[in-house]
């Protein structure tokens, strides 16, 4: 069983959808969904617009870092569509102009995260800081929105959504959308032909994730029989959350509210795909974790490694965290780098998936540990900075889920301000 790569748990979203969606209906509706979702920037988990708080330049900083966190991860979900309707060339702009975007969100996590860290200490330089947090996020979210693509043959329900949702800068296009959009009312089948297979594609891949629902109920069933709490928590909600999200989604489907249903869809498959994941890095980690812990208890003693070793005989454990106590105990381990990769992408991983599912009730502090946690792993540092940057996800987790409790859960209030009756819970 070969390691995780690094970063593929920030595109699992994608890749159960793009199999199944009809690519020119799909960019089309995508593209559009996107012109209107930056103007409200609402999701199906409940978001509003996340505008500054008026309670000082810390709260602006962090409702900035929110704000652009989400263009960033809307983004990265959008532009594989982009490529299969217009090609690599076509979207090259919006591909620079997200590579750009997440060097200036990293680099004001980065600042975020040492504010947090007490640095710098005096005043005025912290209040410069967050000044330039403002700045780096805004420029951001402004570049994205600079360059997002015009559908180059949407459908007519995108055709309106462009022509009456379009800012100044694209008045242009907007009229020679609407201008294609009005020369095919003549024939309206064929109009009528790209929404039908779009609403089809989204409708057959909910039925494929309610069957995977099932698969990963199961699952989580046999890892809670085999391991201990702690090894299946960070996923615990997650299949009875993914069915949660389906069923809206039939809902929205039925009513005609496409676009929520696919964002409630792509939820779902994250949610699944987080399952999936822990259980292969779960039975990575046992597989592992024998021949660790019998060199670590040569290199230290026996009776350093106590514990791990009563808890692994005990029959229910959780490898991971058995892996991560035997790598913390002895960072100069043979392989150790390889051991302290897979439990900080593990981490990684499930924070990551939370956030991103409950991203309009989730803080700026839950995101920073996770961008410094990311930030370390993409670093190619020593053990110890790679068990830090494992410490750091499952703190992000925690964080996310102590918002969830307090914000996920009403009608307003949250980092995404006030939910939307009838959106995804």
């Amino acid at each position: 069983m070969t390691l995780i790569a690094e970063g593929s748990w920030a595109t699992d979203l994608i890749l159960p959808i793009a199999l199944l969606i009809a690519a020119g209906a799909v960019a089309a509706y995508t593209y559009t969904r996107r012109r209107r979702r930056t103007a409200t920037r609402t999701t199906p988990h409940g978001g509003a617009p996340r505008a500054p708080r008026p309670d000082g330049l810390d709260a602006r900083a962090d409702a900035a870092l929110v704000a652009a966190d989400d263009a960033v991860r809307s983004g990265e979900e959008e532009l594989p569509f982009a490529t299969l309707q217009s090609g690599e060339e076509a979207v090259r702009p919006f591909a620079e102009a997200m590579a750009y975007a997440r060097g200036e969100l990293a680099a004001a996590f980065l600042l975020r995260q040492r504010l947090d860290e007490g640095v710098p200490e005096d005043e005025v330089s912290r209040r410069q800081a967050q000044e330039e947090i403002v700045a780096r996020c805004e420029e951001a979210v402004r570049r994205l929105d600079a360059d997002a693509p015009v559908p180059v043959a949407p459908t007519a329900r995108a055709a309106h959504a462009v022509g009456a949702e379009a800012t100044a800068r694209d008045t242009a296009a907007a009229d020679a959308v609407t201008a294609d959009a009005a020369a095919r009312q003549a024939a309206p089948a064929d109009t009528a032909a790209p929404d039908a297979a779009f609403d089809a594609a989204v409708e057959a891949t909910r039925l494929e994730l309610d069957g995977r629902v099932t698969t990963a109920q199961a699952t989580l069933a046999a890892l809670r029989e085999r391991y201990g709490e702690s090894a299946t928590w960070p996923v615990a909600y997650a299949p009875d959350a993914a069915g949660e999200r389906l069923r809206f989604a039939a809902g929205a489907l039925e009513r005609g509210r496409v676009g929520h249903a696919e964002n409630a869809i792509g939820q779902a498959a994250r949610l699944v795909e987080a399952v999936e994941r822990r259980a292969l890095e779960l039975a990575e980690a046992a597989g592992r974790l024998p021949g660790a812990l019998v060199e670590a208890e040569q290199s230290r003693g026996e009776p350093a490694l106590a514990d791990v070793r009563r808890a692994v005989e005990a029959g229910r454990y959780d490898p991971l965290d058995a892996l991560r106590r035997v790598t913390e105990g002895d960072p100069d381990l043979r392989g150790a780098p390889d051991l302290a990769l897979l439990c900080a992408r593990s981490a990684a991983g499930a924070a990551d998936a939370h956030i991103a599912t409950h991203r309009a009730a989730v803080g700026p502090r839950a995101r920073t540990r996770l961008a410094e946690a990311r930030r370390l792993l993409a670093g190619g540092g020593s053990v110890r900075e790679v068990l830090r940057a494992g410490e750091l996800a499952r703190e992000a987790q925690g964080l996310a889920e102590q918002d969830v409790r307090v914000h996920g859960h009403t009608e307003g209030g949250g980092y995404g301000g006030p939910r939307h009756r009838g959106e995804a819970p």
